[in-house]
């Protein structure tokens, strides 16, 4: 099955494309290594974190940073990432292999919102662009993938803290929150947990928590805003791994959890899309990473 991508189109005007494949590979492949360092139970292919525990919310460790942002705490854990040849609307790049995150993290509840873009960067890329409600509980959106990290850097300056994009892997991890399946819910359950095209009521993204939370308290993992994520786009192989953080370079970079003009299937856990950095989208907006030191 063609994988489905979101592309700048540099005339101006910017879209949705499903189904249309980028012209150019990526020029790099990701290093080869030995992984020695995750453990038997990690390798076993019948791995079932949910039942491990492993990352389980560590709700005692909840903050609210300087912007207004809560951060939830997610615990290092292993977990199978990509979905199984079986899954419904499963896309061929979704290859399934067991990452162990090495280190804790924090993670935003919710998308980054115009808020505390503003308190941050002073700006609104989203003044007077179509398919957007202004207000200070709506994500963020026109936003490149070097002004969110810009954003980050920023933040991390003012807090003498570490904020960074989430790693495709991290964010995959946090979404699923422990479960194996194509959302972190039961699917029939879809229209109460992620604001898509089923059920969007405007021609613009919800306020961030309109749905309900995951099972680590985290909020719009599915729909609401595709997220930007710090990896390059391009593809991976099934060996076990440790941490990984993608390409080293290459054309496109990640998004994750599909937006409310989204199909179900672009909205699934393993979905995975790759979209120009310099892309300005109604669709697209991120939340962050707090490493923790």
């Amino acid at each position: 099955m063609r994988k489905a991508f979101v592309i700048l189109i540099l005339t101006g005007c910017v879209g949705l494309l499903a189904g249309c494949q980028p012209k150019a590979k990526p020029v790099a492949t990701q290093p080869k290594q030995e992984i020695n360092l995750i453990g038997d139970l990690a390798l076993d292919p019948t791995y079932d974190p949910a039942r491990s525990g492993a990352g389980r919310f560590v709700s005692d460790r909840e903050f609210t940073n300087s912007v207004g942002m809560q951060m939830a705490a997610v615990r290092a854990g292993a977990f199978r990432m990509g979905s199984p040849v079986d899954e419904d609307g499963r896309q061929d790049d979704e290859t399934q292999r067991t990452v162990r995150i090495e280190k804790s993290f924090h993670i935003s509840v919710h998308e980054v919102t115009q808020k505390q873009w503003k308190a941050v960067m002073q700006s609104q890329p989203w003044h007077g662009k179509p398919q957007v409600a202004v207000g200070d509980r709506y994500p963020a959106t026109y936003i490149t993938w070097a002004e969110a990290d810009l954003f980050c850097k920023v933040l991390s300056r003012r807090e003498n803290r570490t904020y960074r994009l989430p790693t495709e892997a991290e964010w995959e991890y946090a979404c699923r929150a422990g479960t194996t399946g194509p959302y972190h819910f039961d699917a029939d359950d879809l229209k109460g947990h992620a604001c898509f095209e089923g059920n969007a009521d405007a021609n613009h993204p919800n306020e961030v928590g309109a749905r309900r939370a995951n099972a680590w308290g985290l909020h719009d993992m599915h729909g609401n805003v595709f997220e930007w994520c710090g990896d390059w786009y391009g593809p991976y192989d099934s060996k076990a791994t440790l941490s990984p953080r993608g390409l080293s370079n290459g054309e496109y970079r990640v998004t994750r959890g599909g937006s409310w003009e989204s199909m179900a299937r672009f909205c699934r856990s393993a979905y995975r899309a790759g979209l120009g950095p310099d892309a300005r989208m109604p669709t697209v907006g991120f939340r962050i990473v707090l490493v923790r030191e």
